[in-house]
């Protein structure tokens, strides 16, 4: 017998050893097999690990090899930790690009050192060096180069990680695109940094300038010009002042033949020093009349979009004229906002499309229906104003709207009537070569309307750098933090109406901030209740008031430097009027909190216990299934 036991447990063992050997075999043959092939599983709700269609469209249309050197000092060291977890992100993320694109596309990830050849060419092609204390730099850029073309993404900002893709895209599609766009900008905001009078600007471009100059060629149009250049891909009117009657005129003449327009229209433009001395009348309005375009002169005050700023008291508010969009006001299904979360527009108007006008609308932005447009005026004095005389009138307003089809001519008999020219112009030839007369009437030849479209956006101020981004500095660099859509809600609208549309679907995958909806909806039901208390508050503060100064008329005599029985009484009845309201202003504040307290209170416990739960239930569960074989075997 021991023997026979001894004879089965080596061979058990043998077979036992055998299994292992031949296991260990498979996997390592496995592994050596599926070596070359990358499967990945993305598994977040956006596939914001993944690239987008829009990227996989524009690698599918390249004919020429690019070649990507990626310069990423990968130093553990002198590479802060954070910024080189995020190299090593941006490089996983070009080897994606490298396995998508079939060949079109070879990576070279270089480590730069120090006095090395790959240093001296990061800084040929123009690639930002930060340097370190000790005197060494690093490097975090990308080339991108095919035949004799080069672009160049000289410091991949960390802080716009959520937009890298877009970043990388464009680039090379800007490098595969056979001809630059062409962009006009007319403004009567200072957005190229050129003015030099004193609170006017001239501290340089705005970002978004600076962006669009990343893939387009920019033509500042003054707005006393006579024509418009030539080959325009696309024309920005940004809250332009007077326009002479020629441009205007060219104006009619470029929509109308095919050409696409952007226009930034606000009946309150923060951003403009002239606005607090009154909005002249829109030079925009005899078009938008011919179109069938009705543009407010009035802002739009949503408590529902309200947004929190610092008062005039030093104290944190929520003011519904700075208007804080969301997902609700924003439309998903068009290419410009699909993705876009959240906007911040500042006294913004409102645009109404009659319906004799003969072009399709798609609206992009609108408010809540506890909305109400107020005068600028009225707006400008505060808080405290607006919650006086707000009254919401139960309708949305469109802040944004894409319009297109054939645009209707609106100056059939050529430029408007023109000012007489000054005296001290009629004798000179260098005016008369760069204003020739404008073309006659009679020598206009009859117009063929060609289909266009129009994105047009009643606020200005959203395109103001503090406004969506905050900057930083960073080894002696600028870094941009972009905090909301705004950014991307302007150059979504450049791409689609200059003809980029592929890349809209990229940007619009950015991460953004998940705002607390429940919470969001319980602040916003205790704050109409609250506007609702405090405006009966006022009215009654204020007729008492009136109250209490006509008994104060019908004092004579010694009289006026006593009170009366009557206004004693009157401003006994009022401070008890004003203590009970108070009290119930408190009971709201109190009832909001304790909503949000108990919603907080129940996503804790949920958090804390779920997994540990679900653990218990599931080994009660197997325990109670291996108990039960125990019990009946077979």
């Amino acid at each position: 017998m021991p023997d026979t036991h001894k004879k089965l447990s080596g061979k058990t063992l043998g077979f036992s050893l055998t299994g292992l050997g031949l296991l260990l075999f498979v996997l390592v043959l496995i592994n050596l097999s599926f070596s070359g092939l990358r499967l990945r599983w993305d598994a977040t709700e956006d596939k914001i690990h993944s690239l987008s269609p829009g990227t996989k469209n524009i690698l599918a249309s390249f004919e020429e090899t690019i070649t990507l050197k990626y310069y990423f000092s990968d130093d553990p060291i002198q590479m802060p930790p954070h910024i080189r977890a995020y190299g090593r992100r941006v490089g996983d993320l070009l080897r994606e690009y490298e396995t998508l694109s079939k060949g079109r596309i070879r990576l070279e990830i270089l480590h730069p050192e120090m006095d090395s050849e790959e240093e001296d060419w990061a800084k040929a092609y123009g690639v930002q060096a930060l340097p370190t204390a000790t005197g060494e730099n690093l490097f975090l850029g990308l080339v991108a180069l095919s035949q004799d073309k080069e672009e160049v993404l000289p410091f991949l900002d960390p802080a716009k990680e959520t937009s890298l893709e877009y970043d990388i895209t464009r680039t090379l599609a800007q490098l595969a695109r056979s001809r630059e766009r062409h962009i006009g900008i007319v403004s009567g905001l200072d957005v190229l940094g050129r003015s030099p009078m004193p609170g006017m600007g001239g501290g340089g471009p705005w970002f978004f300038v600076k962006e669009l100059e990343k893939f387009a060629t920019l033509h500042p149009i003054d707005a006393q010009t006579r024509d418009l250049p030539p080959n325009l891909d696309l024309l920005m009117l940004i809250q332009p002042g007077q326009l002479s009657p020629d441009l205007l005129f060219a104006i009619d003449t470029f929509v109308t033949s095919g050409g696409n327009l952007l226009i930034f229209s606000d009946p309150a433009a923060i951003s403009d020093p002239m606005a607090l001395y009154g909005a002249p009348e829109n030079p925009l309005n005899p078009l938008f009349s011919a179109w069938g375009i009705e543009v407010s002169d009035t802002v739009v005050v949503d408590f529902h979009a309200a947004t929190r700023l610092m008062g005039q008291n030093n104290q944190v508010e929520n003011n519904p004229s700075w208007l804080s969009l969301d997902a609700d006001a924003i439309r998903s299904d068009h290419l410009i906002t699909a993705g876009l979360s959240s906007l911040l527009l500042p006294m913004a108007g409102s645009v109404h499309i009659t319906e004799s006008s003969p072009l399709e609308a798609r609206v992009l932005l609108s408010s809540s229906p506890n909305a109400a447009p107020m005068d600028p005026a009225l707006v400008r004095m505060g808080i405290e104003s607006l919650r006086r005389n707000f009254q919401a009138t139960g309708q949305s307003y469109v802040m944004a709207v894409h319009l297109t089809g054939p645009f209707p001519v609106a100056f059939p008999d050529g430029p408007p009537e023109s000012p007489l020219p000054m005296e001290e112009d009629l004798g000179d030839p260098e005016n008369q070569k760069k204003n020739p007369p404008a073309p006659s009437p009679a020598s206009q030849e009859a117009r063929i309307l060609k289909p266009a479209s129009l994105v047009l956006i009643t606020d200005a101020d959203l395109l103001f750098d503090a406004y969506y981004m905050s900057r930083q500095n960073f080894l002696g660099f600028e870094m941009a933090r972009i905090f909301n859509d705004n950014l991307n809600f302007v150059l979504n609208s450049v791409e689609m109406l200059s003809g980029s549309p592929e890349l809209i679907h990229i940007r619009t995958r950015d991460v953004m901030d998940r705002p607390f909806s429940r919470v969001r909806d319980l602040e916003r039901q205790a704050e109409t209740r609250w506007l609702a208390q405090e405006q009966a508050l006022l009215r009654k503060a204020e007729e008492a008031s009136a109250r209490i100064q006509a008994l104060e008329r019908q004092k004579q005599g010694a009289e006026t430097l006593v009170l009366t029985e009557a206004q004693e009484t009157e401003l006994r009845r009022f401070n008890e009027e004003k203590i009970r309201i108070n009290k119930e202003l408190k009971q709201v504040r109190r009832n909001l909190r304790a909503d949000i307290d108990a919603l907080g209170v129940r996503m804790k416990i949920l958090n804390l216990l779920a997994m540990p739960l679900l653990v218990i239930l599931l080994g009660l569960f197997v325990a109670y299934k291996r108990r039960k074989k125990t019990r009946h075997p077979l």
